[in-house]
């Protein structure tokens, strides 16, 4: 004869915490992979945005010199 059910049913549930702990450690790191990616991202558009503004105020300066 086979197993008691009690001892089948403790396998399955040490089974299904196993298969639960694995989905959330997977869901925390492709969490934390998003939040790394957006804050990498932010920090390129920022430095991009502050580039630009850089050029304007130098091209802007530029133009206001007197032309001799």
């Amino acid at each position: 004869m086979g197993k008691p059910l009690s001892e089948s049913l403790a396998e399955i549930s040490a089974h299904a915490k196993e298969a639960e702990d694995h989905i959330a450690a997977a869901q925390k790191e492709a969490h934390d992979k998003i939040v790394a990616r957006r804050e990498k991202s932010r920090t390129t558009v920022e430095a991009s945005i502050a580039k630009v503004n850089e050029d304007i105020h130098a091209v802007g300066s530029t133009l206001a010199e007197p032309r001799s």
